[in-house]
């Protein structure tokens, strides 16, 4: 049943009418973002060039403002993301609904940055209408793979594993190059990872990766290669997570990207911690921190960085200075209110709880574990759901390839039919 309803999804989708596409324009803008992805920071130097000048808002010097938007957002200024968005936007034609839908599509992507979960899940669905309008399956795709990511983060997994299958099915059905597919390739990765399905999530996540070294493009690239690392760390598998994550280093010392700086370092420590090695761990988590103030990181991740410092003091037998970084987690988490909140809540209650049993203060201690007990009380009905999606989501993995297998090939005798059916006509 749900292969043929992501089968009657996917079909919806396909048109092969690009009214945008089909321009010069279309094509001429396409090749300089792709341009653009392979050398972010000289390009934000040429878009940052052109805009000083005074020019009159055509749709490619608009889409130039995006384009630049995009690249702030990549490299970490929120500040100047957020100025640059926001100047283009009142700007942008109702008319072009192709340049309103890339506009969109990018600033959902700052917005889940700024943990603003709501307003990028409101952003990526205007954006994919947007880009129904103008028949631009390619975007299309991006925009609902990257709608499936969202939704991992307020736990639709049901949702979101259907986007993929769809979007899936239609990359392969329609010829859509690859620089399309690493996206879906991205979007399962994400998806098999929160699922703890790592061998599919290491496979998908290696051949985006692939993809995207071929291509040269470092904007797509170290996302992927941040993905890739996680899951190679939550397989336990440290020596290959250690490797990536110095990879990522690395590349993001040659392009000079702060985002993945921070990223980079963070991702080694939560390594080191698993080892053991605590005071290694500890130099890196202060290397990361160092590069927080400007950047766009979601407020989730930094309470996960938090943790750490926590995590690595207990262990040093350094209780006060846990509790320090607790205090920033539980304020962040005040602020920030979502559905994985608990899952964070928890995580720091618990270590809150052993400080301060270091600290021989036991009727704080033991407050703090009532509060964990009500919280696990709280989300026993999502965590038992999340479980059973899990278990649905593993047995269904080993046979989803060939499911997308058949869908595809029958895809592809409709169309033979319907090609038969054009000539006999």
């Amino acid at each position: 049943m749900r292969l043929i309803k992501f089968l009657v999804i996917c079909v919806c989708w396909f048109n092969p009418m690009y009214t945008y596409g089909s321009t010069d324009l279309y094509e001429e803008l396409i090749r300089v973002e792709q341009q653009a992805l392979v050398e972010p920071i000289q390009y934000i130097t040429i878009l940052s060039s052109e805009q000083s000048v005074d020019k009159s808002p055509t749709s490619k010097n608009l889409f130039y403002k995006v384009l630049l938007a995009r690249l702030y957002s990549f490299h970490g200024d929120v500040t100047l993301a957020k100025l640059t968005f926001d100047s283009v936007f009142p700007q942008l034609p109702e008319t072009d609904t192709w340049l309103r839908g890339y506009w969109m599509l990018y600033r959902s992507n700052l917005s889940l940055g700024e943990g603003k979960l709501p307003q990028a899940l409101k952003q990526i669905d205007q954006a994919i209408a947007l880009f129904v309008r103008s028949n631009d399956l390619k975007m299309q795709i991006r925009a609902r793979t990257s709608k499936a990511i969202l939704l991992l983060w307020q736990e639709d997994y049901k949702l979101s594993i259907e986007l993929l299958e769809a979007a899936y099915l239609a990359s392969k059905t329609s010829q859509i190059p690859n620089s399309t597919m690493n996206y879906v390739y991205t979007g399962f990765a994400a998806y098999y990872t929160s699922m703890s399905i790592f061998d599919q999530a290491i496979k998908f996540a290696e051949l985006a990766k692939d993809n995207v070294v071929n291509n040269g493009d470092v904007v797509n690239g170290l996302p992927i290669i941040s993905v890739l690392c996680s899951t190679y760390e939550r397989a336990q598998q440290l020596d290959l997570a250690n490797a990536c994550y110095e990879q990522m280093i690395d590349l993001s010392v040659t392009v000079k990207v702060p985002r993945y700086l921070f990223w980079g370092p963070a991702g080694k420590a939560s390594v080191a911690i698993k080892q053991q090695d605590y005071s290694t761990a500890l130099k890196l988590l202060y290397l990361a921190k160092s590069y927080l103030p400007d950047l766009a990181i979601n407020p989730a991740h930094v309470v996960a960085l938090y943790n750490n410092f926590a995590k690595s003091f207990i262990a040093l037998n350094q209780p006060a200075q846990a509790l320090e970084y607790l205090a920033r987690s539980e304020e962040l988490l005040n602020q920030y209110q979502r559905p994985l909140n608990n899952r964070y809540k928890r995580n720091t209650l618990l270590l809150k709880a052993k400080s301060q049993e270091i600290q021989k203060d036991f009727v704080a201690a033991n407050e703090s574990l009532w509060l964990f007990i009500d919280l696990v009380e709280e989300a026993k009905l999502s965590t038992q759901q999340k479980l059973e999606q899990e278990a649905r989501s593993k047995f269904e993995s080993t046979q989803q390839e060939i499911k997308l297998q058949l869908a595809e090939e029958k895809l592809k005798n409709q169309q033979i039919e319907l090609e038969r059916l054009e000539k006999d006509a």
